[in-house]
């Protein structure tokens, strides 16, 4: 009880003080971009059109149902707050499941997730461009966080997330393939997740899933897009986003069906994975690496090694070329495409390392964890 009590309290500090720094973007009565878009859409939707006729709508249709939906019972000043506070309300659950799945101290987590949840640069990215993204990775987080103990309800909240916002889809299939220690819980959520996102998206009009998939099959032209699609597009090479799922989703899903990691190195391959598989990929779409940013720079218990404070250093240069990411469009000046390509690759590179790093540090810990048992068995044998 005392430990729930805790976790409420902490997670209302890390709300207030996101709701707090991000105030004026929160309380600001003008629609940012793509809140604009969507508000849009609803109103195509509202003149029974397709939310696709407006060009820069890449939703799922559920979201723009039920989206227009509560648009329409609160207004549209009403809708943006509840959107707003519901980018904060994620930020926030980020922040705490980022730091949670380290062995960091108190005094160590608190002060991080604050960082993560305010002035980190993808949250704010994401808030002050009107983006739902803290929001639907922060279900997607909990979900996987609940896996173990709630199997149904986390299949439940990761469907809605992904029905609302694909961004973390890979989720799904690698969920299913996932079954540690012979436990069927994740295959469950896997299950339970693929079947809340076929209802969902059963419930609208036909027509509207082949224009979702023709319209999630697009390349967004911007230089801040850090998809492959888009890296490969600078050297005039067309990958097909479709087969770029399937290869990163098809090989995390062989390592885990084969691996069956431990908990912590299957969220940190899922999650990037995920990021990686992605179509589009804005800076604010790495915030769903935040955990397995956390977990590669967890050193705790290995401060007296060099080896090991050098892999700290070498994971915390990632996460600072994740945190600074802009792609191609990092500079004003107009750069050669391969010039565009390189830099863009660098944080999906980061997030690649930061991934092995964090598996590593998984790996290790339970080698010990398992070497700790050993021992106790040896040393206080059973009766």
């Amino acid at each position: 009880m005392r430990r729930s009590i805790g976790i409420a309290l902490w997670f209302a500090l890390l709300f207030g003080t996101t709701l707090l720094l991000r105030r004026d973007l929160v309380w600001s009565p003008a629609a940012r971009f793509d809140e604009s878009v969507l508000l849009q859409a609803f109103a195509a939707v509202e003149r029974g059109q397709s939310p696709y006729s407006v060009p820069a709508f890449y939703y799922p249709p559920p979201f723009a149902v039920l989206g227009g939906a509560l648009c329409k019972a609160l207004g549209e000043p009403g809708f943006l707050l509840f959107l707003r506070l519901g980018s904060v309300l994620g930020a926030s659950l980020i922040g705490l499941l980022a730091v949670r799945v380290t062995r960091w101290p108190l005094w160590v987590q608190v002060p991080v997730s604050l960082l993560v949840a305010g002035p980190s640069i993808p949250i704010g990215a994401a808030i002050g461009s009107g983006n739902v993204n803290p929001l639907i990775q922060g279900m997607a987080l909990l979900a996987l966080a609940l896996v173990a103990g709630a199997p149904v309800f986390a299949g439940l909240l990761l469907g809605l997330s992904v029905a609302l916002k694909p961004a973390a889809a890979a989720l799904v299939p690698l969920l299913i393939v996932y079954r540690p220690g012979g436990s069927p819980a994740p295959r469950i959520s896997g299950l339970v997740a693929a079947a809340t996102t076929g209802l969902l998206l059963a419930f609208c009009r036909p027509q509207e899933i082949p224009a979702m998939l023709a319209r999630g099959s697009d390349i967004f032209p911007s230089d801040h897009n850090l998809s492959l699609a888009r890296i490969f597009g600078y050297v005039g090479v067309t990958i097909p986003s479709g087969l770029i799922f399937a290869v990163i989703v098809g090989g995390a899903a062989w390592w885990i069906a084969r691996r069956q990691p431990a908990r912590g190195a299957f969220d940190a391959v899922a999650t990037s994975a995920s990021v990686l598989s992605l179509p589009m990929i804005w800076p604010h779409g790495l915030a769903l690496t935040f955990p397995t940013q956390c977990l590669a720079l967890d050193g705790t218990g290995d401060r007296g090694s060099f080896r090991e404070r050098m892999f700290f250093w070498l994971a915390l240069a990632a996460v600072i070329g994740i945190e600074g990411s802009a792609g191609g469009g990092a500079t004003e000046v107009e750069w050669p495409g391969w010039v565009k390509s390189l830099v863009g690759a660098l944080p999906l590179a980061a997030v690649v390392l930061v991934t092995a790093l964090a598996v590593r540090r998984e790996r290790r810990r339970q080698r010990v964890a398992g070497a700790l048992r050993v021992a106790g068995q040896v040393l206080v044998p059973d009766a």
